[in-house]
């Protein structure tokens, strides 16, 4: 007795309905490709959105030093050393670059 499943694919494509243990292998690969597809588009989608963090997190860093007077001189100087860390470049990505 085989069960049918029903495959809705990401890609909003009418869903496939075939039998749990006979899936082709046009399918798969259909199945495959679409989902590859939506994870680049996801991860695209994640490194916008962490590159936007950095950013505002780099902003209130900068508003931190710049009223370092409000704010204990330890935290002031663990900010100004995680502003250099994030804006140096690591050697190997410079080699690259070179």
């Amino acid at each position: 007795m085989s069960k049918k499943v029903k495959v809705e694919l990401p890609d909003g494509s009418a869903p496939v309905e075939t039998q749990e243990e006979k899936i082709s292998y046009e399918q798969l690969y259909q199945i495959a490709t679409s989902l590859n597809k939506t994870n680049q588009e996801l991860q695209m989608r994640l490194n916008e959105v962490s590159l936007g963090n950095f950013f505002t997190r780099l902003e209130f860093l900068f508003k931190v030093v710049k009223f370092a007077d409000k704010f204990p001189d330890d935290f002031v100087k663990s900010t100004v050393d995680e502003i250099v860390e994030s804006m140096t470049i690591p050697p190997q990505e410079r080699e690259k670059d070179e």
